[in-house]
This record gives structure tokens, sequence and C-alpha cells, in this order.
């Protein structure tokens, strides 16, 4: 769902499914994945998260993912679990395909601007050149013009717009000075270019519908409002569009249907910009007041957008990060991340759940209206930790995907009950969705960097060959020692190894390398986690051990599991020398 439009078909189609007694779960991408990009490749990894096995229907709508290959491996997937599929606004070997009658829909606007306002003289407003379902309304035209006798020229009658404001413009101004007397009427192929086009032809001082009749297609009442100009339009008959998918979706649960191709009516709507209709006060007032809501809860989403920012920007925690997030999500909702989230390697390496997401996820967040719960690990292919009690209590969840680029993060669900009922609800989830990306991935790579420089700073530290601390490590960590106790009693032990230079000469250096360590490690066994130890350098090691009373018992237990250590590398190295220390002790408070 990138748009509104989409938004209500979605409504519209799982309201049916709801009456029929289905409950309904939507895998949602905020663009679709027309270009093969690292952020739509990272979106369509919501749809690696759809279990077939808790699935009865699939109802795929292609044109908002607008990709054959992703559409395709969907269709792939659920033929092989054996789940029938339903297409929406699009056509598949082996599914139901429940597609939209533009052409004969496109058919009746025309022919009604011929035959009840007389005009010969027309020009067709298309979107984009090679797309078929702008080529489908172009042959649509064409066919009542031959119908009509009305010659068809390309040059003069044909204009793109590419359904977007730019193109569609210019092609007017084109058409402005191009010489040709103005058409009687415009017929164009969505409402998007029809709203631009009656805007541009004010602007150059020619009144619809007056001057020039306007037309449209698609009837999506967000566009029309933008108009003082009710336009004349074509509307999808919704109530038909929701009893096909719900009938059909039953039939296959009840073994009566089989795929095959089924066709949604569009019925006119006749308005002023033909001439057949009066500035209606009340239908304006009514989408005008619509709107008004809508624009506040867009600005009540940017508000609370900008809040969730000043509370997570500083926050240094994971925990105290999803904590942060959690108040801005919606009454019931669950934030989900693959458990190999915080790793540097979670970029590039595979992941188990269907390429994309950890076998295992961790709901960070899950919010039931004023009740929170954290930090819930459970199998990724249970889609949510508790999905057997919201599908008892709940008719709709929404799936979307967490991401940075092609780096999936995990997902954000939700109840979708009333998420596409009120003005603006669509807009605060999407919103909210980009605010939690930028969140996690700002964390993430603060939480990365912040691991590198300690990293860094430690091999300034730490002695490379016995991965223990060297002398500048060393006495940075008895400042640290020293300024975190007041008083404390230890023990300073100076080690050097015998016969380094021996092994060095009769075996060589790597040899003498394997010695060193051996000692290293034996050090290291015997100071503990309380201890520390360090190289100073070739054969020089030293030993810091705090200890409470007795000095002596703590000094004989670390040079007796030193020396039990060294025994062992002795008996077990099969080596033709034998590694032993000299030891020298001093007390300090």
């Amino acid at each position: 769902m990138q748009n509104d439009h989409a938004a209500h078909i979605v409504k519209v189609a799982s309201d049916a499914l709801i009456k029929k007694g289905f409950k309904v779960m939507i895998f949602n991408a905020f663009t679709d994945m027309f270009y093969d990009t690292p952020y739509s490749k990272g979106e369509a990894s919501v749809y690696h998260l759809i279990n077939l096995d808790i699935v009865d229907v699939l109802v795929i709508m292609p044109e908002t993912i607008k990709s054959e290959w992703v559409t395709d491996t969907i269709i792939r997937y659920a033929n092989a679990a054996k789940i029938p599929v339903i297409m929406l606004d699009g056509s598949h070997n082996g599914c139901t395909n429940i597609t939209y009658d533009y052409g004969r829909s496109l058919e009746s606007v025309v022919e009604h601007v011929i035959t009840e306002h007389k005009c010969t003289d027309l020009f067709f407003m298309a979107g984009t050149k090679g797309n078929c379902f702008s080529e489908e309304r172009i042959e649509a035209f064409k066919r009542v013009l031959a119908r009509h006798n009305i010659e068809f020229n390309e040059k003069t009658m044909l204009g793109y717009g590419d359904f977007w404001e730019a193109p569609t413009k210019k092609t007017i101004s084109d058409l402005i000075v191009c010489g040709r007397k103005m058409p009687q009427a415009i017929i164009c192929a969505n409402d998007s270019m029809a709203i631009i086009v009656m805007k541009a032809l004010e602007e150059h001082g020619m009144k619809v519908p007056e001057d020039i009749i306007v037309t449209g297609f698609d009837a999506i009442y967000q566009e029309r409002i933008y108009s003082t100009t009710r336009l004349t339009t074509a509307q999808m008959d919704a109530d038909e569009l929701a009893t096909t998918i719900a009938d059909t979706a039953y039939g296959y649960i009840n073994g009566s249907e089989k795929p095959s191709d089924k066709h949604i009516h569009f019925s006119m709507i006749l308005g002023q910009s033909c001439g057949c209709g009066d500035f209606d006060v009340a239908y304006t007032n009514e989408k005008l007041e619509h709107m008004n809501k809508y624009n506040l809860a867009l600005y009540d989403a940017e508000i609370k957008m900008a809040s969730l920012y000043t509370h997570t920007v500083n926050c240094d925690k994971l925990d105290e990060l999803t904590k942060a997030m959690g108040r801005y999500f919606n009454y019931h909702a669950a934030l989900c991340l693959n458990d190999d989230f915080l790793t540097k390697e979670s970029a590039v390496i595979p992941k188990a759940y269907h390429s994309v997401f950890t076998e295992n996820m961790t709901a960070h967040v899950i919010r039931t209206w004023s009740d929170y719960s954290y930090n819930i690990n459970y199998p990724t292919k249970k889609v949510l930790p508790d999905l057997n009690d919201l599908i008892k209590r709940y008719n709709t969840i929404m799936f979307c995907p967490l991401h940075f680029q092609e780096h999936v993060i995990g997902y954000y669900a939700a109840i979708a009950d009333d998420l596409l009922v009120n003005p603006g609800s669509f807009y605060y989830v999407q919103r909210l969705v980009e605010s939690i990306n930028q969140a996690l991935e700002n964390f993430r790579i603060e939480y990365l960097l912040r691991n590198a420089n300690n990293e860094l700073s430690l091999t300034h530290l730490i002695d490379p060959l016995t991965n223990i601390y060297n002398r500048r490590g060393y006495f940075e960590r008895i400042s640290e020692l020293m300024l975190g106790n007041e008083k404390c009693n230890v023990i300073l032990v100076s080690c050097d190894m015998d016969r380094l230079k021996e092994i060095n000469d009769t075996y060589g250096h790597s040899e003498g390398d394997i010695a060193i360590k051996a000692v290293a490690d034996a050090i290291k066994t015997g100071c503990g986690k309380d201890g520390i130890c360090a190289r100073f350098g070739g054969d020089e090691f030293m030993l810091t051990v705090p200890y409470k009373t007795d000095k002596q018992r703590e000094l004989s237990r670390l040079v007796g599991e030193i020396q039990t250590e060294i025994d062992k590398f002795n008996r077990s190295a099969g080596k033709p020398y034998d590694v032993s220390i000299s030891v020298a002790d001093h007390t300090a408070q």
C-alpha cells in the first residue's frame, strides 16, 4: 500500500473477507518493486514472512508490487504449499484473476462525451507509453472513435502524461502552443491527470466545461477534491469487488471454486467538468471536511514523529531505545527484530528463515493498550509470539518490513481493524515504520562504531602474541583499580620465563612464541577474573592480584595454579623443551 487508494482497496477486500469468517493478515510494503533497488529489496522482505502453513487463501495485488519476479515467486511458494491464489487487478495461470474492466468502462465515458455533448474533436491524455493499463485505455478511446466514424490522428489526438503532474502539464502546454485548434474535450486516463489538466487550462485562461470538457477515470476521491469543479469520471463498483473476493475465497474453502477470470465493472459519475452537473456545495464541503481531518492527522503524525526522535536520539542501550519507541506504537503492536540485529555480520550472513529472517526473532516490545511486554523470543515461523490469541480477538493484522536499504532488521506488526478507517491513520503507520527504521539503523551504526573504537583502543593495550595486557594496558588497568577502590590489598608478582633465548636459538623463534604463549595462558588462568596480568616485553610478565586477609595463602594459590598449568603444557605439548618461570612477589596497599 503506497497510497490511500491502495489502502482503500485493501480495506474493502478485508471487510468482505471478515464478513465471511476469515481472519486477515496483511503483508504490506510501502513502495513497489518496479525498480530493483536495495531499498525495494528490503521492502520485499516482508513477503518472506508469510507462513503458508497457517494460510487458507492468498490474495495478491500485483499492481501495487509491480514486479513480475516477486509476484511469481510468491505464487510459486503458494502453489508448492497447495494454497489457492486470488490475483486482484492482475492475471496469472492457475489463479483466480479478478480484473477491472477498464476498457469498457472508459468507453462509456468517451461515449457519453460524444453522444451527449456532441463532441467530435477529442484529445486523449494517456499514462506511460507502453504501460499495459495506459495502452488498454488508448485502445478503448480509439474503439469509440471508430464507432462514430471519427478518424484517430495520433499526432493531434494523443499525448502522454505518465500518470503524474510534470509530464501532464508539459503535454497541455505543448497542445496549447502547437497551433492546433483546441479540442472540444480532453479525456484523461486517470483522475490525477484530469485534475492537473483542469488547473493547467485555468492558468491559460480556459474554463471547464464552458471552453473545454475534461473527464477523468478511476474516481480516486482524494484527488477529486483538489478542484472546485466536480470531475466526470468512472468509479469501480466497490460492492461488486467485495462480494467477488469474499465469495471466491470462501469457494476455495468449501471446494466449489476453481481458477478462473472475473471482471469488476465501473460505473460513471457525472460531474460538473463535462457540464452534466452543477457545483455541489454539500459534496464539496463534505470532502473538504474530510481533507481537513486528514491534514490534521498528518500534522499530528509529524508532531509525534518529531517527539519520537527527541526521545530516542540519545539512547545508548537497545532496551532503552525500544521502550522509548514503544510509547508511539499503535494500541496493539509489536516490534520484532532479527536475533543478529547487533552483529557486524548481520548484513551478509545467510538467514535461516526464508533467507531473510533469523530462525528465531525477539519481540522487543509488545504493546497492548497501556500494557507493555518486553524481550520475548519466539520461532519466526510463528510470525508473532501471541498470534493465536490475536486472531481470536481481532480480525486484521498488518506486517510492515523494518530494514535499511537491503539490510533486513525485522518487522513491525499492528492490529489493523481500524487502521484503514480513520483519516490519516494509515499515514501514521507509514511514518512510524520509517522513524523506527531510521532510529534502529542509527543505533546499530553507533553501536558497531563504539565496538570498533573499543577494539581499536584495545590494540594499543593488548599484547598481540599472548592476548593479555601490554605494559601500557597494565598501567591503565591498575589506575582504574586504584580509582575504584579507596583501599585494596594486592599482591604484585613479577615473572620471568626461563631460557627463552636458548629455546629461540635452538628451536627457532616460532617455538619461542609458543613457549611465551604457554606461560601467558598459565598466568591468565592463575590470575582469575579479578587479577590483572601483562607481558612487559620479551620474557617478562607482571601480575596484580587483590586479596582480603591472608596474603601468603593467596600467593601460594596463585603460584601453584600457574605451575599446574605449565606442567600440563609440558606433559601434553610434546615439545623437546620444558617451559619454566622464576617468580618474585611484593605486597602493596
